[in-house]
């Protein structure tokens, strides 16, 4: 029976800690492409992507849970300490409090975390958007016609190609121009 509880204890850390960092992931892609005001929809990131990004931070994440099992042992020893000493609370309600406290400590560091990834997503989109501002793309339209206007090359889905509009000042938040590819012939880029 014993063994069983172990699975469960197991498998109950590893569902844990692979949710964490597909959060981690998730709000990763969010922010990196909120800032060029693209909903996630648009986009639709694998997966994969997802938890590799998540990855990226799961050094941090590691700490925290680390960090969190310490402060849950410190404080279950304080109370058993307190309670050798003052007899003030029981052995059950020193470790409710412990517990309560580090899952407390546990979130304040996890919205922290989450805090610094939106920092990180967004200051790589200022410097992919920086980086886009000076290429140049040529879109071809099912016409024959070129799209009017100067524009560089995002990314393409299924059903629509995403372009920087290239044409405005440099610095500020690009502007972004959706094509669906089905206008599209050709796309030609510099």
């Amino acid at each position: 029976m014993d063994r069983i509880f172990r699975i469960v204890d197991a498998s109950l850390v590893t569902t844990v800690i692979s949710g964490l960092l597909y959060v981690l992931g998730y709000d990763y892609y969010l922010y990196y492409y909120s800032y060029f005001g693209i909903n996630l929809l648009v986009r639709d990131p694998e997966m994969a992507y997802i938890f590799k990004k998540g990855f990226d931070f799961s050094g941090y994440l590691l700490i925290i849970i680390f960090l969190t099992v310490v402060v849950y042992m410190a404080l279950d020893h304080i109370f058993l300490f307190i309670n050798t000493k003052i007899n003030s609370i029981t052995l059950k309600q020193g470790k409710s409090i412990a517990l309560a406290l580090s899952l407390c400590a546990f979130m304040f560091a996890v919205t922290s975390l989450l805090d610094y990834v939106q920092s990180c997503a967004e200051n790589s989109a200022m410097i992919l958007a920086k980086a886009k501002q000076s290429g140049q793309a040529t879109i071809f339209l099912k016409d024959g016609k070129k799209l009017p206007g100067s524009f560089s090359f995002f990314f393409l889905n299924k059903s629509n190609i995403v372009l920087f509009n290239t044409g405005g000042p440099m610095g500020k938040k690009p502007k972004l121009t959706i094509v669906p590819s089905l206008n599209v012939s050709y796309i030609e880029v510099n």
